[in-house]
């Protein structure tokens, strides 16, 4: 797996070529109003468009130019060829099977050509375009149309280049990668609608029949790319506001320990989840006796279960709410210590590896174990289990005295435990070291997290 650090930059240098596609105005002017067009305009716009039929362009095929093309005016008969040109060009020839190494190659050289030909070519174009914009109707409002398609068809292109392959398997790059697609479709999108609803701006001032033509083909796009802006726009709040609660969790629990995705997740019920929530949760209520106060927890092993301090290991248990029976026996310091235990005799030290293991106990209505069921909750992630390990684990969960149901009936506990040996000395700084110590292991835990082991 590539270094996190390193995709993030060549990620970033990527979307920043990409970016170069999207510069330019939108083809609005000063003269520009609000025009509401609503999907009855779309509908209708199949059945208005006359026989006569105009070129196709792309993946479109235009309305009939309100005047023809050698009566128009030398400036915009530059600006329709160059869009023309623009748009027709064929996109980037995208290597599908190549590995990561041939599709860097790719990126760097066929790619990179590519674009820079084609943001010469929409630079030229747009130049030519916003010459025409304050000009007569039959000019202004295809020109408009042609802006907002220039940006519409780059947007569509970029949204076809696949992943890059070096990226696939690791979902966090992806996500990455595709918020700062989003973040870049954004700007493409919001253009290409500008340009487009002062099409139909322009084009609503006019009487003659062609123009309702080219209202509705405008409108049509603006609707349809309208919708695909306020989807990708929910997208990026939403990763935006992801990425704020992350940075919030980690400047409160540390970066999340190594190990299968089932566990150390945030909302499994093992501590608060944000900043107001730890503090109130770390408060001391002043009306409580001092000897019913609960122990000194860190806000780390509040959310990720603690570190046994004889082996090292940290021990996460997770289960849900029992109606029959009280469960605090199955989360007792003394049955982490237990489970710990049963851990460090199948892995060292030097094996940094994440157990994940479903337990389901049979608990009788006096709230004896009748039977453990072990199972590693995720095999392709989690540390395997030896006979040994499930026969010390089991022996442990057996070993548990629960008080007698309150409903009077026996039931089955289901737990997630998952356990942790050498969590890196850097997570144990990050824990006991001073601020720039802590602030240095955070540094060294970002990488490790991203290139770690089971």
């Amino acid at each position: 797996m590539i270094p996190f650090y390193k995709a993030r930059i060549e990620i970033s240098l990527l979307f920043g070529l990409l970016a170069l596609a999207g510069c330019g105005s939108t083809g609005a002017t000063a003269k520009t109003r609000t025009i509401v067009f609503t999907r009855g305009d779309v509908v209708t716009a199949a059945s208005d468009r006359s026989e006569k039929q105009g070129r196709k362009l792309g993946r479109w095929l235009l309305p009939p130019l309100p005047v023809r093309l050698q009566d128009t005016s030398e400036a915009f008969q530059q600006g329709f060829q160059a869009a023309v040109s623009t748009i027709d060009r064929p996109g980037p020839e995208i290597p599908l099977e190549a590995g990561p190494e041939q599709f860097d190659a790719w990126i760097r050289s066929g790619f990179q050509k590519w674009l820079s030909e084609s943001v010469e070519e929409v630079k030229k174009c747009r130049e030519l375009l916003d010459k025409v914009a304050p000009g007569p109707a039959n000019e202004a409002v295809v020109a408009a149309a042609l802006v907002g398609l220039i940006d519409e068809h780059f947007d569509k292109l970029f949204d076809e280049i696949p992943i890059p392959p070096k990226l696939r398997g690791d979902q966090e790059l992806i996500d990455i990668y595709r918020q700062q697609l989003d973040r870049v479709r954004l700007s493409w999108l919001k253009k290409s609608i500008t340009a487009l609803v002062h099409c139909v701006s322009e084009a609503s001032r006019q009487k003659a029949p062609i123009y309702q033509q080219w209202k509705h083909f405008c409108a049509e796009h603006a609707y349809a790319l309208d919708a695909s802006h306020r989807g990708i726009k929910r997208r990026v709040e939403q990763a935006e506001e992801q990425a704020r609660l992350q940075a919030e969790r980690i400047s409160l629990f540390g970066i999340r320990p190594q190990g299968p995705a089932v566990c150390w997740r945030p909302s499994m019920g093992r501590g608060p989840g944000t900043k107001s929530e730890i503090e109130a949760a770390n408060s001391v209520d002043t009306d409580r006796p001092a000897e019913a106060a609960e122990p000194d927890v860190s806000p780390r092993d509040r959310e990720y279960g603690p570190v046994d301090l004889k082996t090292g290991v940290r021990v996460s248990i997770q289960s849900g709410d029992s109606e029959a029976f009280d469960l605090a026996p199955l989360h007792d310091e003394r049955t982490r210590k237990k489970l710990a235990a049963c851990f460090v005799k199948s892995y060292t030290r030097a094996q940094e590896v994440t157990a994940a293991i479903e337990v389901s106990i049979s608990l009788s209505k006096r709230g004896k174990v009748e039977s453990v069921n072990l199972t590693t909750a995720d095999p392709t992630q989690a540390a395997y289990l030896g006979p040994k390990t499930e026969s010390c684990l089991a022996k442990a969960f057996r070993a548990l005295r629960f008080s007698s149901s309150a409903t009077g009936e026996g039931s089955a506990v289901n737990a997630l435990i998952c356990m942790r040996r050498a969590e890196h000395d850097h997570m144990l700084d990050i824990e006991t070291g001073t601020a720039a110590d802590q602030d240095a292991a955070l540094e060294k835990a970002r990488d490790a997290d991203h290139n770690g082991s089971l």
